[in-house]
């Protein structure tokens, strides 16, 4: 057993889990299962078929990979038919694999216990149930209709991704165009990140909540040739 162990984690059945991937959220959940004192098997396209077979000794077999290739894997290995098999997809329905959507950001970096143990995971309403996969984790869980996962998982990319493309474009154009460090964007981004976790629909200021047509159109105008011009036109528009 390691340090982070509890008497909480000891009275319950641990199951031996199979990890198949080794993309970033294989590599973040075989992490967060070395620091909870979980048993697990590996694998990845990088080791052979026999390796693969090594997998028959997990109880519950996690098909972290990417998500046009969960189904086809699933049916091209008989012996994952007899186990309880489990993807992280947020997007995607497999119906003999139920899904368990962890709905963070997973860097390249490994994180701490604590970081784990906050991460909610969205469950598809009507399968596998999370206490009984993972019964040592004490992750907050919520189910969704599987009917509901497509704009569920749209929601997310839209939120998640896009404001980190735009983000990125700012931090880039500061040192490249503008001779500012990244840095000096920091403290901007961790108030906006604060004013959406305490007042949601009071965090948007700026022009087009102003509808201050000048500054808008001065805008527009310095981002002339610049593609991400129809992104601030689209959000005008939005806005309207």
């Amino acid at each position: 057993m390691t340090e982070f162990e509890t008497s909480a984690f000891k009275a319950k059945p641990t199951p031996t889990y199979g990890l198949i991937g080794d993309g970033r959220v294989a590599r973040h959940m075989r992490h967060y299962l070395q620091l909870t004192g979980h048993s697990f098997f590996t694998w990845n396209r990088s080791q052979s078929e026999a390796d693969l077979r090594k997998l028959q000794g997990a109880s519950i077999i996690l098909l972290l990979i990417k998500d046009e290739s969960i189904e086809p894997f699933y049916k091209e290995n008989d012996f994952l038919h007899s186990k309880t098999c489990l993807h992280f997809s947020g997007s995607q329905t497999v119906h003999e694999v139920p899904g368990f959507h962890p709905l963070f950001s997973f860097g390249e970096k490994l994180y701490s216990l604590r970081t784990y143990e906050k991460i909610p995971f969205i469950c598809e309403a009507g399968g596998a149930l999370f206490e009984e996969a993972f019964p040592r984790l004490n992750n907050p869980h919520f189910d969704l209709q599987v009917k509901d996962k497509e704009l569920y998982h749209s929601l997310c990319v839209m939120a998640g991704n896009f404001s980190t493309v735009l983000w990125n474009k700012l931090f880039e154009d500061f040192e490249s165009k503008l001779g500012l460090d990244r840095e000096v964007a920091i403290p901007y981004l961790e108030r906006i990140t604060k004013n959406l976790k305490t007042n949601p629909k009071g965090a948007l200021t700026g022009p087009l909540v102003r509808k201050d047509q000048k500054t808008i159109e001065a805008n527009l105008k310095a981002l002339q040739g610049d593609k991400y011009q129809d992104i601030y036109k689209a959000f005008v528009e939005l806005m309207k």
